[in-house]
C-alpha cells in the first residue's frame, strides 16, 4: 500500500516537472515572440561591422 502511494507520488511529481517545464518554455516563446525584429537585426549589423574593423 506505501510503495503504490509513494509510486504514484513519483509519477505525480515527474508529470508536474514536464508541465512546468513546457509551460516555462512556451512563455519563453512569447516573451521572446514580443521583441522587435529590427533590434535584432541591429545588432547582427554590428557584429558584422566589428568583423570588418
Amino acid at each position: 500500500m506505501i510503495k503504490t502511494v509513494m509510486i504514484l507520488f513519483g509519477i505525480y511529481l515527474i508529470y508536474q516537472a514536464i508541465v512546468f517545464n513546457n509551460c516555462r518554455k512556451y512563455f519563453d516563446h512569447i516573451r521572446n515572440a514580443d521583441l522587435p525584429r529590427a533590434a535584432q537585426d541591429e545588432v547582427t549589423e554590428l557584429k558584422v561591422i566589428q568583423d570588418k574593423s
